[in-house]
């Protein structure tokens, strides 16, 4: 229908350029022409438009559904009420602020005691009993050197009263010499006694420095784990 039109539009172009017709009658048969064509373009366009609009729409959901999906959604009101909730920017930087860095817990954690140093220190710390056994150890050593001394003087000062002392009151001179030797045994023992009290007491108070030394560093690392977990 197109190309029939078209020619017999040409037809009477023709017609009026055989008839002389002027050149605005030309133009203007021309201009409808051009007019018609467009005209026709733009229906056939817009049918098919009209076609590819419909099936869109179809695909599209219903009013209907929209507003059912709507009304599930969160207000404006609940959402603005939500957000007032939150913390601003600026208390989020505070509270940041006033935590402590990441520099500042590693020389906090730099400083504290190394957990495997700690229990080996633990494993290597003596016993009560260890403690015990070398204290009484120490005091039957003394013990022994001082008796042995106290026999050799009493030895010697025997042996030289016996060759040099020729005298009628040797037993006098004797009881004399015996006194004198247990005076002796006396002084000494206390003198053993003073230094094993000493021992005992410097033991003692070395063991009870390094039971709160431990025990600090137990508690430590007790805290450390902890605020690891």
């Amino acid at each position: 229908a197109l190309n029939t039109s078209s020619d017999r539009q040409r037809a009477e172009i023709e017609t009026v350029l055989r008839k002389k017709a002027d050149v605005t009658a030309v133009n203007a048969t021309l201009n409808q022409i051009r007019s018609q064509n467009d005209a026709v373009s733009a229906d056939m366009a817009t049918k098919a438009d009209a076609q590819q609009v419909a099936s869109e729409l179809e695909q599209r959901a219903l009013v209907s559904d929209v507003n059912a999906a709507l009304q599930q959604m969160a207000s404006k009101a609940s959402v603005t009420s939500a957000l007032r909730k939150k913390a601003n920017r600026a208390d989020v930087d505070k509270a940041l602020a006033d935590l402590a860095s990441i520099t500042d817990v590693n020389e906090a954690l730099r400083g504290k005691a190394d957990v495997d140093s700690l229990n080996a220190a633990l494993e290597l710390r003596p016993t009560q009993s260890d403690v015990s056994q070398y204290v009484e150890g120490r005091i039957a050593e003394v013990q022994r050197e001082s008796v042995e001394s106290i026999q050799s003087l009493v030895a010697v000062t025997d042996r030289l009263a016996r060759d040099t002392v020729q005298r009628a009151d040797f037993e006098g001179w004797a009881g004399d010499m015996t006194r004198s030797i247990r005076e002796h045994a006396d002084k000494t023992q206390t003198k053993l006694l003073a230094r094993t009290s000493a021992l005992e007491t410097q033991v003692s108070s070395q063991t009870d420095r390094m039971d709160a030394v431990l025990s600090t560093h137990g508690e430590q690392v007790a805290q450390f784990i902890q605020a690891s977990e």
